[in-house]
């Protein structure tokens, strides 16, 4: 079963956004309460409220890119193994049997259904651009408790 990243509206218990993590995810805590990752050419970032909650988030998501990565090692070992076929390989055809094909790496696609709901605009001067809230996003945040002073650039 695949492993996904999900932002929930929780209101009306809508999906937002969900990221597969996958082997190559590029998954970075830019600060203490804030990670980001690139997913088709875009960079995506998770603000957290608590610290340890970030940290707890981090080694899950890092836990979970360490055991990808481990199983595609094995993976690669195990079909490096098969095709080796040791001193018999060699009389195979002799006996009608047929040889190997090269396997081939499994291969991860980009996300499917992904639906852009939402944008948020950011200045660095100002911070995050509070004008083009949609209304769900507004009560989303309120309900979060996080305020206008939260989301302008210090």
């Amino acid at each position: 079963l695949p492993h996904l990243i999900k932002i929930l509206d929780m209101g009306n218990f809508k999906t937002l956004f969900c990221q597969e993590i996958y082997e190559m995810l590029n998954y970075r805590m830019s600060q203490q309460d804030f990670h980001c990752f690139e997913i088709q050419g875009k960079i995506v970032g998770l603000r957290f409220a608590d610290a340890a909650e970030a940290k707890s988030f981090s080694t899950k998501v890092k836990s979970r890119l360490g055991k990808l990565a481990e199983d595609m090692n094995k993976r690669r070992t195990s079909a490096r193994d098969s095709k080796g076929g040791g001193m018999f390989e060699k009389f195979r055809g002799w006996f009608g049997g047929k040889k190997k094909q090269d396997e081939k790496e499994p291969v991860i696609g980009r996300p499917s259904d992904f639906k852009h709901e939402a944008h948020i605009g950011f200045d660095p001067e100002k911070g995050f651009d509070l004008n083009s809230l949609s209304p769900r996003l507004k009560r989303m945040f309120k309900s979060a408790g996080i305020r206008k002073k939260h989301l302008r650039n210090p």
